[in-house]
C-alpha cells in the first residue's frame, strides 16, 4: 500500500537507503569528506525560507507545537501506544521505536554473537534509557536464554557541576539500574572529554569484555 486510508502517501522504508563504504587494503577508506565545498542556489533560497519560518516558532507555545507535531508524524502516537499496550514495551517512546527498527532492519546483533550466547552493548548519551529498553526487548523476545551485559553513559543527573539545561530530568531508569552506568573519570558524564572516552572503554573492557553493539 502506497498511501494511508486518508490519502496521505507513505514513505519508503528508511532501511532501504543503504550506502556501502568502499574498502581499501587496510579495510578503511583512504579519505573522508575531502571534496571541495559547493553551493546549490535553489537550496540556499529554500534554507533561507526555512529559517525564516523557524524563527516564527519562537513565539509559539511549546505544548501546542508538540501536540501539532504528534498529529502530523506518521509513526507518532498510534505506533507508540501499540508497542506499549500490545507488546508491553518498557519506556515505549519514539526513541524506542527508532532503536528497535535499527536493530531489526540492519541485524545489528550479529549471528555469531547469538551463537556465542552472550551480547555486550555500550550505550552513549543514553538518558533517559529508551535505546537500552528497546535492545532489552529485542533480545529477550528472541533469545530469552542469551546473557546480555550492558553499560550506559550519559550526562550525570547527580553531578553538581553539570549543565542543567543539557541534562535529562527523567532519572527513574538510571536510578533503578545505577550499577550499569558509568559517568566518566570526572563523574560528569561528558563524553566529549578525552579522559572520559578512554575511561569508558577501559570500564567496558574490564566489566564486559569485547563490545558487540554501540549505540
Amino acid at each position: 500500500r502506497t498511501t494511508r486510508s486518508d490519502g496521505i502517501p507513505l514513505y519508503a522504508p528508511q532501511q532501504d537507503k543503504v550506502f556501502d563504504v568502499p574498502e581499501t587494503t587496510n579495510g578503511l577508506p583512504d579519505h573522508f569528506f575531502d571534496t571541495e565545498a559547493f553551493n546549490v542556489d535553489g537550496m540556499k533560497k529554500e534554507a533561507s525560507r526555512l529559517n525564516s519560518i523557524k524563527d516564527k516558532l519562537d513565539e509559539k507555545d511549546i505544548r501546542v507545537w508538540k501536540d501539532h507535531t504528534k498529529k502530523t508524524l506518521i509513526s507518532g502516537v498510534d505506533a507508540v501506544n501499540e508497542v506499549r499496550d500490545k507488546y508491553g514495551a518498557e519506556m515505549g517512546t519514539r526513541a524506542w521505536l527508532k532503536m528497535y527498527e535499527m536493530i531489526a532492519a540492519f541485524d545489528l546483533i550479529d549471528c555469531q554473537v547469538v551463537q556465542g550466547g552472550e551480547c555486550n552493548s555500550l550505550h552513549l548519551c543514553e538518558a533517559p534509557g529508551a535505546f537500552i529498553c528497546a535492545t532489552n526487548h529485542y533480545i529477550r523476545t528472541r533469545w530469552p536464554n542469551m546473557r546480555w551485559n550492558w553499560m550506559g553513559c550519559t550526562l550525570n543527573p547527580y553531578f553538581e557541576g553539570g549543565d542543567t539545561d543539557a541534562m535529562v530530568e527523567d532519572d527513574a531508569f538510571i536510578n533503578e539500574t545505577r550499577d550499569n552506568w558509568y559517568f566518566g573519570r570526572d563523574n560528569s558524564g561528558d563524553m566529549r572529554l578525552q579522559d572520559n572516552i578512554r575511561g569508558t572503554w577501559e570500564r567496558a573492557r574490564m566489566t564486559m569484555g569485547p563490545v558487540h553493539l554501540v549505540t
